[in-house]
């Protein structure tokens, strides 16, 4: 049974895969593109075929979009077997990157909005969501806050942003303020969010935060004013962490009761987590009952 060939019906590969093989298809047919100059459609993939293993509809699938686009003079060769033959001659060559195209050959807009954030990021230094959508976005891309702020939770996750200012919650709500880390700044190309939630940089080559879980050493951690998970979620992780689980697997009576235990639990650890973190401002006394007022 003959292998299907690499890629084929599959999609695109992610990016994390691309990288491990160092070049994406597309890189390696415009590399080719440029060292023939002249060729035929047959010529390419024969070319192609010798240096790396492509799948033959991605050729001429990017040679039709370059085409469209207008990187070729086209000439007929000959009509053999009911097939018109093309010979293609490069002759707008924009260098060793390669043309990113939509199918009608216009340039394709997707990632731009992704490096017009990572951009903004490095000019403004400390940012809210609102701030990077302002400085990022542009006539011709936009950049929806959904997106900035996606992207930001993402980067904070994987150790590249910094929280230098919680959010503030209430009548007048602010939102939190970050800025990037300038041992984070790993080159021009913006980290990606993968479909599966992570993290690859394209600089260095690798994923680095599956998940949320950073895969970097060097995370600086910040101290923040307040707790950065509600109460309840904390308290929760931190019994649950503690607890036997002789009371889980004991029955319906015995979870009923350990389920009371760690209710009782949470609401103690909240109440002491209240009275340690009490506002150090607060005069005590202007807070107490007068003597002077006091029934007798």
């Amino acid at each position: 049974m003959t292998q299907p060939t690499p890629g084929k019906g599959r999609g695109r590969k992610p990016v994390d895969l691309i990288a491990a093989s160092n070049y994406s298809s597309q890189e390696i047919v415009w590399a080719a593109i440029r060292e023939l100059k002249t060729f035929t459609a047959s010529d390419l993939i024969s070319f192609v075929a010798r240096k790396r293993t492509v799948n033959d509809g991605t050729i001429k699938s990017y040679l039709r979009r370059l085409a469209k686009g207008g990187y070729f003079d086209i000439e007929h060769t000959a009509i053999r077997a009911a097939c018109r033959t093309y010979r293609y001659t490069l002759i707008k060559d924009t260098g060793v990157d390669a043309p990113r195209l939509t199918k009608h050959g216009k340039p394709s807009t997707q990632g731009l909005s992704r490096e017009q954030i990572w951009r903004a990021m490095r000019i403004l230094g400390d940012f809210t969501y609102h701030d990077l959508q302002l400085t990022a976005s542009t006539e011709k891309v936009p950049v929806k806050a959904s997106e900035v702020r996606s992207y930001i939770k993402h980067l904070y996750a994987a150790g590249y942003l910094a929280e230098t200012k919680p959010c503030v919650r209430g009548p007048s709500p602010k939102p939190a303020t970050y800025c990037l880390l300038p041992s984070r700044y790993t080159g021009p190309k913006p980290p990606m969010v993968q479909r599966v939630k992570q993290v690859f940089d394209p600089n260095l080559g690798k994923v680095v935060c599956i998940r949320h879980r950073s895969l970097t050493d060097d995370r600086v951690p910040i101290e923040r004013n307040g707790w950065s998970k509600p109460r309840f979620a904390i308290a929760v992780e931190s019994i649950n962490a503690s607890r036997p689980m002789a009371a889980v697997a004991g029955g319906p009576a015995a979870r009923e009761k350990g389920s009371a235990v760690l209710a009782a639990a949470i609401e103690k650890r909240i109440e002491e987590d209240r009275q340690s973190t009490a506002d150090p401002f607060v005069d005590e006394a202007a807070t107490t009952t007068p003597t002077g007022s006091e029934s007798s």
